[in-house]
């Protein structure tokens, strides 16, 4: 095989099929701060991800999942809160908008809607929405332990499984890029 880095051309990945699965939230990742272009402003932002029970599954066998970034914010027109509140089936109280550890939604089960969208000739998978598991539904069994990273308290094993270019994208956090590079993260010599 060689040491001979090649483009791989995206692989064949088929995204999760449109409508509404239930689902079952595997990952919540801190991204820090990120600068927004759109906004030409600096906003804390998350990642939330879903392992989903769609039919027709991956052609690997591994179940599709599905991912949404967020503002970091229960702001009332913030998109967090109100995906939050729709997931939970309720509106936050006022002690619960003072504080809402996203670490309490890993593991959890909800119904997430998919919706396509093409961009330069590729298909790719749209969060368009969540809700809360109606009665009698539960959520499908999560593949995997969730994985929960916060970039004020990185955890080398979690940075280091996570893909190039989340990697990326948390390094170019104002936290990464103020403080200390995260663990494991160190100059290569050469």
């Amino acid at each position: 095989m060689g040491l001979t880095a090649r483009d791989s051309g995206g692989g064949d990945y088929t995204p999760p099929p449109q409508g509404t699965h239930p689902a079952v939230c595997v990952a919540v990742i801190d991204l820090g701060t990120q600068h927004s272009e759109l906004y030409d402003k600096w906003q804390a932002k998350v990642l939330l991800g879903w392992e989903l029970d769609a039919d027709p599954p991956r052609t690997d066998g591994a179940p599709h999942t599905a991912w949404k970034r967020f503002t970091l914010s229960l702001h009332q027109k913030a998109g967090l809160r109100a995906a939050l509140e729709a997931w939970r089936g309720r509106n936050f109280t006022a002690e619960e908008l003072a504080g809402f550890d996203l670490k309490n939604v890993a593991g959890e089960g909800c119904l997430v809607t998919i919706t396509h969208v093409e961009r330069e000739g590729k298909r790719y998978a749209n969060v368009a929405g969540i809700s809360a598991l109606p009665k009698g539904l539960s959520a499908p069994a999560a593949s995997k332990d969730p994985t929960i990273f916060c970039v004020d308290e990185p955890d080398e094993a979690i940075f280091a499984a996570l893909s190039d270019r989340l990697k990326d994208t948390i390094r170019n956090s104002q936290e990464w890029r103020d403080g200390a590079p995260p663990p494991g993260d160190d100059d290569i010599p050469f």
